[in-house]
């Protein structure tokens, strides 16, 4: 619980500091939001990795059938986990935050997508509270 106040106390410090990364938001379609998690993992490779629940874990749909389709694609569900890729080991402590949409909110994948640049950006550039949360745990985020 600590951990999740910290990051979300830092994401405000952040946004409130006007941030050179930081620029207008918006909503992201489901394309924008695959590719900027994409450009995340080119950007911080070190440190981010991507999946598809569904290639992941193929016993959540055993028949294969389509979740319906994303901007003409079969949805795919994206697991992303943030960590030091040398530090990853069975007793490192983990955090989940989900952007999982609730009706008509569209703040949720919103937030976590910026949740997860923020923390790209932040640990290339050296801040030392960044690195030290990657560094020494494992922090998923399931933006929608």
């Amino acid at each position: 619980m600590r951990e999740s106040i910290v990051l979300l106390l830092v994401l405000a410090r952040y946004m409130r500091a006007g941030s050179e990364d930081v620029g207008q938001y918006s909503y992201r379609s489901y394309t924008q939001t695959m590719a900027y998690f994409e450009e995340l993992k080119r950007t911080c490779p070190e440190i981010v990795e991507t999946w598809s629940a569904q290639e992941a874990f193929p016993e959540i749909n055993p028949a294969g059938s389509s979740w319906g389709t994303c901007d003409g694609s079969p949805c795919q569900t994206l697991i992303v986990r943030i960590a030091n890729k040398r530090n990853v080991g069975d007793t490192m402590p983990e955090l989940i935050f989900s952007g999982a949409l609730h009706g008509n909110e569209r703040v949720g994948p919103l937030v976590v997508t910026e949740l997860a640049g923020m923390l790209c950006h932040e640990y290339k550039r050296g801040n030392s509270e960044i690195v030290h949360l990657v560094d020494t745990r494992g922090i998923w985020i399931v933006p929608m």
